[in-house]
């Protein structure tokens, strides 16, 4: 009876070989999944941040075209000036009006609006009268929603007396606001 000690003595190999290549095909298939999970995950937040710049950018549109239609006095003055002497022809009400709003995708509130006298032709390189004025508002998302307050950058610019606005430009995301 030789042959059954023989088989006893006899190792197999195939049990261990088919065990380690199933092992190899989980950890690559893991891998692979891993990657498009992550590949999906950086398009989503791609795709939020877009999402949010584009509303931000609504907003500033929406605020500007409230200004020009409403309060074109407030145009050429700070935010801080708002306030002031200066402006008569908004009063607080009205101010708050402008300094919170709502579009479809967010409730924005206005941060910052520093006018600055531009150099002719220094914005966007084009040739422009030397009464150009380029205005900086910031916009942010109000919180209170479970989100971040994240906060956009605009260049307004405007030119005249009455002010005329020529372009709203972005300048983008600035980080979320302390």
């Amino acid at each position: 009876m030789p042959y059954p000690r023989d088989r006893q003595r006899q190792g197999g190999y195939a049990l261990p070989l088919a065990l380690v290549g199933g092992l190899i095909l989980l950890l690559g298939s893991l891998a692979a999944q891993s990657a498009l999970h992550q590949s999906r995950l950086r398009h989503a937040s791609a795709l939020g941040q877009r999402r949010l710049e584009d509303a931000l950018a609504s907003a500033a549109h929406q605020l500007v075209g409230r200004l020009v239609a409403h309060h074109s006095c407030l145009l050429t003055l700070p935010l801080a000036a708002w306030s002031g002497p200066g402006s008569a022809c908004a009063d607080a009400a009205a101010q708050e009006w402008l300094r919170q709003g709502e579009v479809p995708a967010l409730a924005y509130r206005l941060e910052a609006w520093e006018p600055a006298a531009a150099a002719p032709g220094a914005l966007a390189g084009e040739g422009r009268a030397g009464g150009s004025e380029r205005i900086v508002l910031e916009l942010s998302r109000r919180s209170g929603s479970g989100h971040p307050p994240w906060r956009a950058a605009f260049a307004l610019d405007v030119e005249g007396d009455p002010p005329r606005v020529l372009a709203l430009r972005e300048l983008g995301l600035r980080g979320v606001r302390p």
